[in-house]
This record gives structure tokens, sequence and C-alpha cells, in this order.
């Protein structure tokens, strides 16, 4: 594709992006504390009212905090966070907020889909499609969202504290992989070493005393990251200056855990699970828990694969996700491990609401685990597929995975089936489903699949031309010409429509080749010159045909 057309493109992509996310910055100016999170900063309010003295309202902010950790749970962080939001200071700032979570939210999540795509070997251009897809997608799917970020309802509690986490673990993957590389162990490097190690145990504190959901998913990851560095630097560097590369890392992991320990063991925690303790009736808790966790996180990939576009989306892209990261020069080690260890991240998201609570969370909570898989899916998915092409020497995508997706489609859908339903049941609804919607849908779908492929082979093989294609030959536009005509002669049986349509066609693509004949020229570009000229007439015929057609009865 020439670079100026690239570029039209990615600007009109851009436009279409701000033109959808322009109404939630607009909508951010009638943003008002509506919900019960707003309590948090009545008290520090009063107190700006009274004093307007930042001081003062600092030191209620933390007392509060610290009160709130001893009589009620020790998330101690996100109190402060919460109590010191725009609207203590003015109840007009309040909207602020909303614009603040959005642009810290987006940019995080950019940050993390470039990361990403650059582990996968891909470039900038497929790092920014995905990045505007993804956030569409986050967006559109999940209005809890919109509602945090305009009527502070967890939204800085859970929202951004998720979109610091991301760029958290950005920071200690880049401080581990330079380490390991010697990047940062001396000279000019090891004072902005110490500062990133300083700011990252910070970050790592602060997410520690946050949301426990949040927290515990951050350990976990930066545990990951850490284990990943070790075993990759092994040998590169000798053995005292390999483990001193990764201690400010290391320190960092255990300055988040001891925060969290702390927040676990606050003794407000106690009298909130004391107040909601009726899971105590229930022998080996724990373990319940844990297994409770795996399950819900099983049913959330599952329902968030079925219930949304994601997976039809990911079954589009693959042919070209496939062509891509066969050419990247990406190392695709151990893809077995990819998807267990997706799923172990969201375990660790959804088990401190389910220990707590007995259940994986409310709206708000949920819309944490919908964001994680809308970002962990589709590049688990293309770990996967570039991990098969390099496996395959790059060759295209076996023809035995056809099977296998229409299999996948005849169950997955907004209506899940299994085989064993259907044969236990055979006058059911899913026997009725799968064999009067499913399979028909899906055996048309393979037939018109196999028979535009075959088309587009013909078609390219006999004009020697890999742009030639029904459209740029003319019998595009002469079959619409005779579906018209059938219409409004009055033939307009569903049979009739079909031979007419064929007819037309087939005269459109004699007319080219009469018209390359007459004019006796053999070259290739020939044959699409004078598909764009009876193009231009089949479409003039058929503009003709909607003048004269009855508006009421044949348009």
């Amino acid at each position: 594709m020439p670079r100026g057309t690239r570029r039209a493109a990615w600007a009109v992509a851009l436009l279409c992006w701000a033109l959808l996310l322009a109404p939630l910055f607009v909508g951010a100016a009638y943003a008002l504390p509506a919900t019960d999170d707003f309590v948090f900063s009545s008290v520090t309010r009063g107190t700006w009212v009274q004093t307007h003295s930042l001081p003062h309202v600092l030191k209620d902010a933390l007392s509060y905090a610290l009160r709130t950790w001893h009589d009620w749970q020790g998330t101690v962080s996100g109190i402060v966070m919460m109590t010191l939001c725009p609207a203590v200071f003015c109840l007009r700032a309040y909207p602020l907020h909303a614009a603040a979570l959005l642009l810290v939210w987006l940019g995080s999540l950019f940050l993390v889909v470039r990361a990403l795509c650059r582990r996968l070997g891909l470039g900038p251009g497929p790092a920014r499609a995905a990045f505007l897809g993804l956030s569409l997608v986050q967006l559109l799917f999940w209005p809890g969202y919109v509602e945090g970020f305009y009527w502070y309802n967890g939204a800085w509690f859970y929202t951004f504290t998720q979109a610091l986490s991301g760029l958290t673990l950005l920071l200690f993957a880049r401080m581990a992989g330079d380490g390991m590389a010697g990047d940062d162990t001396a000279g000019t490097g090891r004072p902005r070493a110490v500062g990133r190690g300083a700011l990252l145990c910070a970050l790592m504190a602060f997410i520690g005393l946050n949301n426990y959901i949040t927290a515990l998913y951050t350990l976990a990851a930066a545990a990951l990251l850490l284990v990943h560095a070790a075993l990759r630097g092994r040998g590169s560097l000798p053995g005292r200056r390999s483990l001193r590369a990764l201690i400010p890392c290391a320190l960092a992991l255990l300055v988040g855990a001891a925060c969290l320990l702390a927040s676990v063991l606050a003794p407000g925690n106690a009298v909130r699970l004391e107040t909601d303790g009726w899971f105590r009736q229930e022998d080996f808790w724990l373990l319940r828990s844990v297994w409770r966790t795996l399950l819900a996180a099983l049913g959330y990939v599952w329902r968030f694969l079925t219930r949304t576009p994601l997976l039809a989306l990911l079954l589009g892209l693959t042919p070209a996700a496939y062509a891509a990261l066969r050419r990247s020069g990406a190392s695709f080690g151990a893809p077995w491990l990819a998807p267990p260890l997706a799923l172990l991240l969201l375990c660790a998201m959804i088990f401190p609401h389910m220990y707590t609570s007995g259940y994986a969370g409310p709206a708000r909570v949920v819309n944490l685990y919908h964001a994680y898989c809308t970002v962990a899916l589709p590049f688990v998915w293309a770990y996967l597929l570039g991990a098969a092409a390099r496996r395959r020497g790059g060759r295209p995508l076996p023809r035995r995975l056809t099977p296998a997706l229409a299999a996948a489609g005849l169950l997955i859908g907004s209506f899940p089936l299994s085989f064993s339903e259907i044969l236990r049941d055979p006058g059911g609804l899913s026997a009725r489903v799968f064999w009067q919607l499913r399979l028909p849908r899906t055996l048309m779908g393979l037939v018109g699949g196999w028979a535009l492929g075959m088309a587009g082979g013909v078609y390219q093989t006999v004009f020697a031309n890999p742009l030639a294609s029904p459209d740029l030959t003319g019998v595009s536009s002469g079959a619409s010409l005779g579906a018209a005509a059938a219409i409004v002669l009055g033939a307009g049986g569903r049979l009739s429509v079909t031979l007419f349509s064929f007819a037309f066609g087939m005269a459109a693509l004699a007319a080219v080749l009469s018209l390359v004949s007459a004019a006796r020229l053999a070259r290739t570009g020939s044959y699409l010159l004078a598909g764009v000229i009876v193009s231009s007439l089949a479409e003039a015929g058929l503009m003709v045909l909607k003048t004269l057609a009855d508006p009421e009865g044949q348009l």
C-alpha cells in the first residue's frame, strides 16, 4: 500500500476513534458526585470549606484512612486517594476527575499494548491498530466504566489503580530487562537506576495498600516478570553481578508484598469479616475459595469469548495475524505456558473478593476482569499463533484448521451448546438450535467461503493479476443491474432475480473480454480498465432503473 494511502487510512481511523471518544470527554463536564463512594470525600470537603488549608486537608485524609484501617478495611492508599478527589476543593471541579481518569486509563492501555506488540515482534502500526480496537471494545461493551468515570463509583479506587498497575509493571519489566543487560549498573546510569528503583518501590507500596484485587494481580505479574528476567539472563552476566542487577526489582516486590500483608492484617478487616462472616459456617473455606475462583475465572473466559464478538474477530483476523507473526523475528518460547499463566493472573484478581465475600464481585469489580480479558486473550491468541508459525517454519496455516474452527462454530455462540446435551435430548431446545440454525449456517458458510476462494483464485489466475476481483471486472455491477432489472420488470421471484443476476454478470464479463479483444490489447491492465468502463455503464443503468422503479413496491 502506498505511503499516502496508508497515512490517509490512519487519519480516518484516528478521526473515527476520536469521534467515538469525544462524547465521553464532553459528558465529563456534567459529572456529579451522585453515588456512595463520594462519602469518603465529605470529611475532607468540610475541612477545606472551614480552613482552606491544604495541610489540614492532607492531615484529615491520612487520619481518616488510618481510622478506616483500624475500624473497617486496610486499603490506606485507596482511602487517601478517594478523600482527595477534585470535588473536595471545588464542586465545580468535580468533572475534572472524569477527564483525568480517561486520559490516564487510555495512556496506560496504549503503553501496555505497545509493549506487548513489541514482545510479539510487531511494529508500531499493528500496535496502534490494536490499541484503537481494544480501547473502543472496552468502552463500548461495559457501561460500568462510564458510570465510574462520571459518578465516582469506585473509579479512582478500581479503574485508576488498574491503570497505574499497568504502568508499574511496564517499569518493573524495563528495570529487570535493563538490569540483566547491564545497562544501569555503572557510571552515569547508576543514579538513574536508583531513582527508578525508588519510584518503583513507591508505586508498589501504593498498589499494595490499595484494593486487594489489583494488588494481588500486580504482585503475581511482577513475580512472573522477575522469574522470567532471571531465567533469560542466566549465563549472560557473572553470578554475583547477575543477582545484584535484580536487587531493585526484588526489593520493590518485597515492599509491595509487605504493604499488601499490612493491609490484609489490618484490624478493620477482622471487624468487617466478622460483620460479613456468613462464610465461616463452611469448612475448608480457603480451599473452597481457591476452587470457586478457578471455576469463576474459566467461566469469565468462556462467557467473554462466546457472548461478545471477540472470538469472531480473532478468528477473522487469524490469517492476517498469522502472516504478520510469521514475518516477525520474535521468539515464542514455551507457548504452552501462556494460557495457564494468563488464567493464573485472572485468578489472582478474583480470589480476594471470592475469599472475603463468597462471590466474584459487583459490576464495577467485574469490569476489571473484563478489561483484563480484553487485553490478555488477544495477546495469548497471538502468542500461540506466533509459536505455531515458528514451529511450522513459516508455512501457511494447515488446512485441517478449517474443520476444527467449523466444529467450534457449531458449539460457540450466544446460546452455548454441547454434543452430550444434543444427544441426550434429541427433541430439546439445544438440538433444535443445532439442527435448524447452527449446522445449516455453518455449512453454508463453508460452501460460500470455498466458492468465493475458488472464484478469487480463478480470477487472479486468468487475469494474471492479484488485484483482479468481480468488483474490478464489472461482474458485481452487472449482477446488480440484472437483479434490479428483474425486480423492475415484474419478475421479482427469488429464482428470477438469481438467474437475471447471473446472466447480467456473465454478460458484463463477456463485454470486458470483447473490449480487450477489439482493442487488440492483451496486457493485464487492459482487463482492469475495461472492467472499470463496464462497471461505470452498469452503475449508470442501475441508477436509471432506480429512477423508473415504483418507490412504494419496488425500491
